[in-house]
């Protein structure tokens, strides 16, 4: 970045792109799928479960402002570099406050505490339990589960079994336990969605761009 106002800037510049961004994103849509299954699994109403996904679409859109080579840096993080990823938290909440529309405050949300966990230990504000919004404890499980079953330069994919298997440990401790055996019991009904996302448009932006 160079100072406040190339910030600015490039704050902006994302605003006006993130929902071509996040379209592009087969991981954001697959967070969506996932938290809606969950939300409803979780007994909340048609109308508030579709909320939910459509702002949890937004979650990591300030890794837009992370340079690829962190992101993607296949062996372990400098402290500084891990410090730096751990900033898309606010970076994104800061993008889509300056967002119009009636779930803008939801998005927000989201971004800025899908990294706390039930434990108190997260981040950025180290939030724990119900101190942590219902929505965030919901995309922190979804977005976890996918992270593992995905493959990424710094590791394989997870299978399904074992990934599962996590989520049901980290009940308590990372995640909202009512959250975490919901993915659980979605899990044993068969009611998972599918692990593929819809393909990126033919004009996808490399990550690190948002002109």
């Amino acid at each position: 970045m160079g100072g406040p106002g190339h910030l600015a800037e490039g704050l902006l510049c994302l605003a006006g792109a993130a929902e071509r961004l996040v379209q592009q994103d087969a991981h954001a849509l697959r967070v969506a799928q996932l938290t809606y299954r969950l939300a409803e699994r979780l007994g909340l109403p048609v109308q508030q479960c579709a909320r939910l996904a459509q702002a949890a679409r937004f979650h990591d859109l300030g890794k837009w402002l992370i340079a690829p080579e962190i992101l993607d840096k296949p062996g372990p993080l400098e402290p500084w570099e891990y410090a730096l990823v751990k900033t898309h938290t606010s970076l994104g909440a800061a993008v889509l406050s300056l967002r119009a529309g009636p779930d803008a405050g939801l998005a927000v949300g989201i971004a800025l505490t899908h990294h706390e966990r039930w434990d108190g230990t997260g981040y950025p504000r180290g939030l724990a339990g119900e101190e942590i919004p219902l929505e965030g404890r919901v995309v922190a499980v979804a977005d976890v589960f996918d992270a593992l079953l995905t493959p990424r330069p710094y590791k394989p994919a997870w299978t399904p079994g074992r990934a599962l298997e996590e989520v049901g440990r980290q009940a308590g401790r990372q995640f909202d336990p009512e959250v975490a055996n919901a993915l659980l019991r979605l899990a044993d009904e068969g009611r998972l969605p599918p692990l593929e996302a819809p393909p990126a448009p033919a004009e996808a932006l490399p990550r690190g761009s948002v002109a």
